[in-house]
């Protein structure tokens, strides 16, 4: 009987190790609990803290089409965790960013309520300061389309993830 406790025993030590290890990254964790103040009582925010979006998003030494990515990252991880991405009737850049910003059941935010590419209407912006158009394609897919140096949207050098070259290499 002693035996089967201390293998017990080190098992759950062995256990605590391997679950500090997965909840941390570099010596912080990847989410965060933030208490938000509101009228309700609600759950406080999970920000996620450690991403390619918050980390590189809008960064100098990135492009456009990096930023695009992370965000279409972004997506996936959002759909991957809330299973029923696609019931939630979310028509424009305002919504989508919103649920991202923690607005959904799972109170989790992709994207930290104070990022500074978020404009005062609480729409996401593209490194130009013009809000990305997000395009629902089907129910799992969303294009992302930021106007490009223009500023301009619809025009040559708007630029679209993901684009046809990504597409065709999924496929």
């Amino acid at each position: 009987m002693k035996k089967w406790a201390v293998i017990v025993c080190v098992l759950v030590t062995i256990g605590g190790f391997i679950a500090q290890s997965f909840d941390s990254f570099e010596g912080t964790t990847l989410a965060e609990e933030v208490s938000i103040s509101s009228t309700y009582a609600k759950p406080s925010l999970r920000v996620i803290t450690r991403s390619l979006f918050h980390k590189e998003y809008a960064a100098e030494n990135r492009s456009i089409e990096n930023d695009l990515e992370a965000v279409s990252l972004l997506l996936t991880d959002c759909q991957l965790i809330i299973k029923n991405f696609d019931t939630f009737f979310l028509p424009d850049n305002e919504a989508i960013t919103s649920f991202l910003r923690g607005a959904n059941p799972e109170r989790t935010a992709w994207i930290s309520p104070d990022h500074s590419s978020v404009n005062r209407e609480g729409e996401l912006l593209d490194r130009n300061g013009i809000p990305i158009l997000f395009h629902r394609e089907s129910s799992s897919r969303i294009q992302i389309r930021s106007a490009g140096k223009d500023r301009v949207m619809w025009t040559s050098d708007d630029v679209v993830y993901p684009d046809r070259k990504t597409l065709s290499e999924a496929n």
